[in-house]
């Protein structure tokens, strides 16, 4: 091969190309943005090309995929009222205070936060609405929980809740004497708040993806229709539609298009049928929805009590009836679904949905899926992979949960949780994400998580269920090969091929040789999309 076929020559590196064979090349060509070339060359018989760069031993693997995760509520919140870590109610209130002075709030610009968790604060139970009267009974003030089920309300941000046009179909969800909303109501909520500029909600989109790519991911699935503050539908798809056709994405966004109401999902779908795939760089193609809660807020259905909680079984924040329309809906027009679902009576609930759609209209590869499915059971498992559903999993979701697990379930469901190698030996398609904000997006903790089941960086080395521990290219696999699975793209990216995107990272460590106790330490050195380096670290 001349060069004139190829634009870019990446020599004496060590490529991991994540197919079948395991192979390992030492130069990759690029041409066009796909790659052209792999190989075993040498110094003599290396191709030419137009640029040749000295890799100097680097391993390179393909570039990361997040498979599900929040892209612009991650660089949101970064602009707000920060919660995540703060050890009591009492520092809330004086972080409150002290942020209050930052801006001119008002009734129409609300102070918004997130990142509380009540399981870390000193006073042993949830903040309410009189705390926050405490930082200002006038300003409007919603604060989110970590997990993004759970909000509190103070009493200003109340009173227009309660004024709202369509709040009583959310009542179920509201304690009006604490102000905590729950699920659905917090969803709401968020539709009666300010909605963001598109000029804004650009910078955010721009924000994410310059974060994302310093951490080597170059590919997400991402809700972002229903998580963020304000009525942002329309907003949010303009601002990726224009700017994948200006050339200014460079992460690839598969929009995992979240609704609650069966009329806005329908609608969308209406307006929608020209751009599912828009572009390499955007695809509106998955219907995402939300069927229960999280574990940390004891919001995830189950079949059984929180073991913590006797009179607790969890939200579930759609009827059957609901469910079963709005994913026959998203199937008959050939959307991919992904249903939230953290609990075991949840999951069981989307695994019957999905079930009843493909008898009424079966599709061979339908790639539904459920995201997060965390707790399950040996039925539950063989009806999910009898039905050839997909799973979105968090392996980074077990170093913040094992705290609080065995509390949660009790001793022995806490044992079928998180049943990563037992979902792969058993032939269930699995895709790793972070769930980012909830957690970091950083993917050498996810995927030491995954291989090691362990806090990270802790010095507590307690591993939960160690026979689910997966092996390193399994683990890495997650983020790569099997993720591009899960958008129907495995033809496209996910390994180091010859036709594929030139989207890799270059990393600091051989993750395949090195302590698994250092995988979480590994730094991403480099990152490239379509052949040209968009980060670069040295």
């Amino acid at each position: 091969m001349n060069a004139t076929h190829i634009d870019l020559l990446l020599k004496n590196c060590k490529a991991y190309a994540m197919d079948e064979k395991n192979t390992c090349y030492t130069t990759i060509g690029i041409h066009g943005g796909r790659i052209v070339y792999t190989g075993q060359a040498d110094e003599n018989s290396a191709p030419c090309a137009k640029t040749v760069i000295d890799m100097a031993g680097r391993p390179v693997l393909p570039a990361f995929t997040d498979t599900h995760m929040h892209m612009i509520n991650s660089a949101y919140l970064q602009t707000i009222f920060r919660l995540f870590g703060v050890t009591s109610i009492k520092r809330v209130i004086e972080m409150g205070k002290e942020y209050l002075k930052s801006g001119e709030f008002s009734r129409e610009r609300w102070v918004f936060g997130r990142g509380w968790n009540q399981e870390l604060f000193e006073e042993g139970r949830m903040i309410t609405r009189d705390d926050l009267d405490e930082i200002s009974s006038s300003v409007p003030i919603c604060i989110v929980r970590i997990c993004g089920h759970i909000a509190v309300l103070n009493s200003a941000a109340l009173e227009l809740l309660r004024a709202s046009a369509e709040v009583e179909a959310y009542a179920h969800n509201i304690d009006w004497d604490s102000g905590v909303l729950r699920e659905s109501a917090v969803k709401y909520c968020y539709k009666i708040m300010p909605p963001i500029p598109k000029p804004i909600m650009k910078n955010l989109i721009d924000m994410a993806q310059r974060a994302l790519l310093s951490q080597g991911i170059t590919a997400v699935g991402t809700d972002d229709f229903i998580s963020l503050p304000g009525n942002n539908l329309k907003v949010i798809y303009e601002s990726y539609q224009e700017m994948a056709k200006e050339g200014e994405l460079k992460v690839r966004v598969s929009e995992q298009c979240g609704f609650v109401e069966v009329n806005d999902l329908e609608d969308f779908i209406a307006f929608n049928r020209k751009n599912r795939i828009a572009s390499d760089f955007l695809r509106m193609n998955v219907i995402k929805i939300m069927l229960d809660g999280s574990l940390g807020g004891r919001t995830a259905l189950l079949k059984e009590p929180y073991a913590d909680c006797p009179k607790e079984t969890g939200t579930q924040t759609h009827s059957r009836e609901k469910l079963n329309k709005m994913v026959r809906i998203a199937h008959d027009n050939g959307y991919q679904v992904a249903v939230h679902a953290i609990g075991d009576k949840a999951a069981d609930i989307v695994a019957d949905a999905y079930i009843a759609a493909l008898k009424e209209n079966p599709r061979n590869d339908h790639r539904h899926g459920i995201v997060h499915f965390q707790i399950t059971d040996d039925d539950l498992l063989k009806k999910v992979r009898d039905a050839n559903i997909i799973a979105y999993i968090q392996p980074v979701f077990l170093s913040s949960d094992l705290d609080m697990l065995t509390d949660r379930l009790g001793e022995e469901r806490a044992q079928h949780t998180y049943m990563w190698k037992t979902m792969q030996d058993m032939g269930i398609h699995t895709g790793g994400g972070s769930d980012a904000p909830v957690e970091s997006f950083n993917v050498l903790e996810n995927i030491f998580c995954a291989v090691t089941r362990q806090r990270i960086h802790s010095e507590n080395h307690e591993c939960h269920c160690p026979q689910e521990c997966l092996d390193i290219k399994d683990a890495v696999a997650l983020f790569t090969s099997k993720a591009a699975y899960l958008t129907f793209e495995e033809n496209k990216k996910g390994t180091i091929e010859v036709g594929k995107y030139a989207d890799l990272v270059v990393l600091s460590d051989d993750i395949f040789q090195i302590d698994a106790q250092k995988i979480q330490d590994v730094a991403v050195l480099k990152t490239m999309v379509n052949g040209e380096f968009v980060f670069s670290k040295e």
